[in-house]
């Protein structure tokens, strides 16, 4: 099936670049027969997206694991990834690695020697932390627990430094003619900038027992990256849904285009009328993003004038579409509630940019803080911010708001 999707989606990429080949326009036809095949496209590779997920997870259940840690060495992929997969569960249950396996973790050791006696106050300063790196982990996780988090920009830098972010707004410049002779006027862009800094997400310390971390049989890896991403995925997510330090919120930047007559109810000219607002240049990468509720609402309550329900059930391609652009949840929007914004609607990747550093979380492992409890501590921290680029002449993300 995996095979026959990717053959579709090359073929209908061919009949696309035929339409636009040495044209300088195209017709109203070749445009909407363009706009099809390209929703058709989106369609196919959210497809293959998902069968590849789910070719990934089959594997990781047989082999009772998680994707590796980087390895190195000159050992064949198979190997390697066997060899990383024990290396990091060495580390989990015992807070070390054998030799053989050392070279398949990267991780920064550290001790300390705390003497006898229970530990009455909490150990700061990271003396007692053993850091290791999760290549990707979150971002894997993200696209299956807030699945519009990934059509948002993605930006990777090495540190979490001051980052000076400038938008140009100039949609409504255009050249005129002049006469022979005649002096050019000036008619200079809209230039503007902020600076964005990263916040530190914590995941929370969770305590595992020894006996728990000695028993071979529980798949402790597997366990604790799943319940850390989860953590980071709600946090994430709603620190970029309604905003927080270092977050510009996603729902601010949507500018209100059309209003609900019920603060309630939604109406299938409501909903056409925020459509219908969002700038063409933006309809082949626009996105519906609403809380399940709404979803919900437009599957059973909401029709057209034919009476059919807005949001069909999904067909083959397992992918609800509105006005034929997908549909993606966001659980940290509100339902129908009065004066709030119910839906938006754009290109989540020109209006809103998820800034990360180094790519990856770090879990940390608390060797002695527990100690007498006979416990080992476990947490994850990322770093992360997220900012607008919504220009408010042409705005990339419009939004449907509830009557007050």
């Amino acid at each position: 099936m995996l095979s026959n999707l990717i053959e579709a989606r090359a073929r209908m990429t061919n009949e696309a670049t035929a339409i636009t080949k040495d044209k300088t326009s195209l017709t109203g036809e070749e445009r909407s027969k363009l706009d099809t095949i390209l929703a058709s496209i989106d369609s196919h590779t959210a497809q293959i997206e998902s069968l590849r997920r789910l070719e990934k997870i089959e594997q990781e259940q047989r082999t009772a694991a998680t994707a590796p840690i980087l390895s190195t060495g000159t050992v064949n992929s198979t190997e390697a990834e066997s060899r990383s997969i024990a290396a990091f569960n060495e580390w989990v249950r015992y807070g070390n690695t054998s030799a053989e396996n050392r070279s398949f973790l990267k991780m920064d050791m550290a001790t300390r020697d705390l003497g006898a006696g229970p530990i009455a106050t909490p150990i700061t300063g990271g003396n007692v932390l053993v850091p290791s790196q999760i290549d990707n982990v979150l971002h894997q996780t993200l696209k299956s627990s807030g699945n519009y988090i990934g059509s948002l920009r993605q930006l990777n830098l090495s540190n979490g430094g001051p980052l000076t972010v400038s938008s140009s707004d100039d949609v409504t410049a255009k050249a005129v003619i002049v006469g022979e002779a005649v002096t050019s006027s000036e008619l200079d862009p809209s230039v503007s900038g902020k600076v964005n800094n990263t916040s530190l997400f914590d995941s929370q310390i969770v305590k595992v027992s020894y006996e728990l971390l000695n028993d071979s049989a529980w798949d402790i890896q597997s366990w604790l990256t799943g319940l850390f991403n989860a953590r980071m995925t709600r946090g994430v997510s709603g620190a970029i849904t309604n905003g927080a330090t270092n977050f510009d919120s996603l729902l601010t930047a949507a500018v209100v285009k059309a209003t609900t007559a019920s603060p309630i109810l939604l109406a299938y000219e409501e909903v056409l009328e925020a459509y219908s607002a969002l700038e063409p240049a933006y309809l082949g990468s626009a996105s519906w993003v609403m809380h399940n509720s709404v979803r919900t609402q437009l599957m059973l309550g909401t029709t057209d004038s034919f009476a059919r329900p807005l949001i069909q059930p999904a067909g083959q391609d397992n992918v609800l579409s509105l006005f034929n652009r997908p549909v993606l949840v966001n659980q940290d929007m509100t339902g129908l509630v009065a004066a709030s914004k119910s839906i938006i609607f754009g290109d989540l990747g020109a209006a809103y940019t998820l800034r990360s550093v180094n790519g990856g979380n770090t879990i940390q492992r608390f060797n002695e803080l527990y100690a007498g409890t006979r416990e080992v501590g476990f947490r994850m921290f990322s770093r992360y911010s997220g900012y607008s680029t919504v220009q408010a002449s042409s705005p990339s993300l419009v939004a449907l708001q509830q009557h007050a």
